[in-house]
């Protein structure tokens, strides 16, 4: 599983968080890391627009890699997909304030203040490296891929 000393370090080498979800957990669904990586660089920070926790993004991605319905008309494949998104969605919010990226994080990295914030009060380490881990870790014991 991911290391969470390594997660702000991963952060200052441009990897997000929806990268290293994804990344973590892509590579045991079939999909390489760099590919992984690829498909998740657009959904670090909310998408930098105050949007769901790149963590979370990452985590349904994988979730969608394994058991995402992709047969046109299989609604029970749909439905059965969507119970699992919410069994995640409701663990990951039993542990961090909610699924979007401001709430993760009790503020707004879109603006100087909430900037100030994450660096004053080490939210990185605080908060960002511990949604990260739990997010792979939940897929995972989700997926029993431990």
């Amino acid at each position: 599983m991911i290391d969470e000393q390594q997660v702000p370090v991963l952060f200052s080498e441009g990897i997000n968080c929806c990268m290293q979800v994804l990344g973590e957990l892509g590579p045991r669904l079939g999909l390489d890391q760099k590919t992984a990586y690829r498909l998740g660089a657009a959904f670090g920070g909310g998408m930098e627009q105050g949007g769901p926790c790149g963590a979370v993004s990452g985590a349904l991605m994988a979730l969608g890699l394994a058991c995402g319905n992709c047969e046109p008309g299989d609604l029970a494949a749909k439905a059965g997909f969507m119970e699992l998104k919410r069994e995640f969605e409701e663990r990951f919010q039993e542990r961090f304030a909610g699924l979007s990226c401001p709430e993760v994080l009790g503020c707004d990295k879109r603006t100087q203040e909430g900037r100030l914030k994450i660096a004053q009060e080490g939210l990185t380490w605080k908060i960002c490296a511990p949604a990260v881990c739990a997010a792979a870790e939940i897929v995972a014991e989700m997926l029993e891929l431990d």
